[in-house]
């Protein structure tokens, strides 16, 4: 791993962290939380840093063509609902090509890891 990738890699993890702290204290502080580490991702910010360096990893192979949304516009319909919204959408020439889901478990401040669902 290069300097540049390693630095790119830990720019997105340290948002993670912030993001998600930020959004659990100020969901905490305004009576919002839902309980458990929940409160930290409802404010659905945490993960931006991450999906930015999806983005730029699939702009670096300089693909002709493709576009990257991220946020509102990573939508697209879906199978089971009228749409799903993904982190990111990769368009190519404006049709569907590439959808990512995102999502990362662990413990913040101490608390037990979620457990998946069965």
């Amino acid at each position: 791993m290069n300097a540049r990738d390693r630095e790119r890699i830990t720019n997105a993890v340290d948002f993670w962290i912030t993001t998600k702290l930020g959004q659990q204290e100020l969901s905490e502080a305004t009576g919002r939380a839902q309980g458990g580490a929940r409160a930290a991702v409802t404010g659905g910010r945490h993960l931006a840093g991450v999906n930015r360096l999806i983005v730029e990893e699939l702009q670096d192979l300089g693909l002709t063509g493709h576009t990257c949304c991220t946020d509102r516009r990573a939508t697209a319909p879906g199978y089971h609902r009228v749409s799903k919204s993904w982190d990111p959408l990769v368009l190519n020439n404006g049709i569907p090509d590439s959808c990512h889901r995102v999502q990362v478990h662990g413990r913040i401040r101490g608390q037990e890891p979620q457990q998946p669902r069965r």
